[in-house]
């Protein structure tokens, strides 16, 4: 009990709020303040968006994808890396510009813009099965990569600009579940 005091009074000498320990605090007030902050409604947007798009990504991007490009390319194993090469190199060099540009404009720009460029990579990809060819499914997976290169770049930011301080800790770890049960399905 003495030590308790000790620790009160040091830290209102310090101009800092007393020391509350949880059994101190039956009604849990200081603990709750999170629940009692608005959630931006950018939050559960972003989190479903995730959630669907690393599920889709888990579908095609394990399995299936490697086999298809490897039956499209008469067994030719390379053309999976050329397919994979293709697509990461084009989410990192997008991801570089689309980080400036949700920084500098408005990131639902960005993101809009990423709609776009993820309708016409569906278009695309569609085509690209149609056709059964390794060249076109290369590019048409390259357009992928931007897509993925504008998006986690822009709604990553606008996810964690519209969760206060206290509220970061929980939903970034929330995204993160979100994205790792995606990946799994």
């Amino acid at each position: 009990s003495n030590k308790k005091m000790e620790c009160e009074n040091i830290t209102e000498e310090e101009g800092l709020e007393p020391l509350v320990y949880p059994k101190d605090d039956p009604e849990n007030k200081v603990h709750n303040d999170e629940a009692e902050e608005a959630l931006s409604k950018n939050v559960p947007i972003a989190l479903w968006f995730n959630g669907l798009a690393f599920v889709g990504r888990a579908l095609w991007n394990q399995n299936m994808l490697s086999m298809f490009v490897y039956q499209v390319a008469n067994h030719d194993s390379r053309a999976i890396g050329y397919v994979s090469f293709a697509m990461g190199t084009m989410q990192l060099l997008s991801s570089l510009p689309a980080g400036y540009f949700a920084d500098k404009y408005k990131r639902s720009t960005v993101i809009r813009f990423g709609v776009l460029v993820g309708l016409a990579s569906v278009l695309l990809v569609v085509s690209a099965v149609a056709y059964k060819n390794v060249w076109f499914l290369t590019g048409a997976f390259s357009v992928v990569g931007i897509y993925w290169g504008l998006m986690t770049t822009s709604i990553s930011a606008l996810y964690a600009d519209s969760l206060t301080d206290r509220q970061r800790p929980k939903y970034i770890t929330k995204r993160y579940v979100t994205q790792k049960l995606g990946c799994v399905s």
